[in-house]
């Protein structure tokens, strides 16, 4: 399982609901799940029971949500799901657990602001500063291109591709082959190898694995040791 958590207003559901979509697996949105288990909405949750019901029913869920869902799901998580150890622990144990970075103090007000009553907790990104930050696997940021979903961050290549088939540069090959199941093929790296006989070749390389030419792509970052923590490799990856 692939858990996102990450500040409210982070974007958990919205990468959430595309990462599915493009793995071809189920997406749970644990806020809905646990709206339908107490029947009403999580503001009217606070209001009429506090934070600490909200707690121990979002407890209660996301451990029944765990024990019915297969390995292969996306759950956005809540931004305070994590806080209790034992959810964390719950969490780290059937899965893996990315956390959204927290965007800029303006974008977050931005997007608390026009979803005004739904997150009655507000801004709690500067409170749990320290919590998001104890979480090693890191989404920085994602964007649609085309078809594409492209993720950047640390940590992320091999719980979101490492059971596929995969394309991978000369520099992700070194880092990663050993753990991808399938890895189709490995590309030169660098900007100079950006041509058309690079993709020819790559297009000579499908056929005798059962593949046609892909109509799906997703570039998906590995941030090499080499590098700068702020100069993510890119790896590519046939859906």
């Amino acid at each position: 399982m692939i858990f996102l958590t990450g500040a409210p207003a982070s974007g958990k559901t919205t990468l959430g609901r595309k990462l599915a979509e493009r793995l071809g697996v189920p997406f749970v949105d644990l806020d809905d799940e646990i709206a339908a288990s107490a029947g009403c909405s999580i503001p009217e949750i606070f209001a009429t029971r506090g934070e600490a019901a909200f707690r121990d029913i979002e407890s209660a869920v996301l451990s029944e949500l765990v024990s019915r869902h297969g390995d292969a799901t996306v759950v956005a998580l809540g931004g305070g799901a994590l806080l209790r150890d034992e959810n964390r622990a719950l969490c780290e144990s059937n899965g893996t657990v990315l956390c959204l970075e927290t965007p800029d103090a303006a974008e977050l007000a931005r997007r608390i602001g026009s979803a005004a009553g739904s997150r009655p907790l507000g801004d709690k990104a500067q409170a749990r500063a320290a919590h998001y930050a104890s979480f090693p696997n890191r989404v920085a940021a994602s964007f649609e291109a085309g078809p594409s979903l492209v993720v950047v961050g640390k940590g992320i290549a091999i719980p979101l591709v490492g059971g596929r088939r995969a394309v991978v540069d000369g520099n992700v090959a070194s880092l990663y082959g050993g753990r991808l199941a399938d890895q189709v093929a490995v590309v030169p790296s660098g900007e100079a190898n950006k041509t058309i006989s690079t993709v020819s070749s790559l297009w000579r390389a499908l056929p005798p694995r059962g593949l046609a030419a892909p109509t799906r792509w997703w570039p998906l970052a590995a941030e090499s040791p080499a590098t700068s923590p702020g100069s993510p490799r890119r790896l590519g990856c046939a859906g």
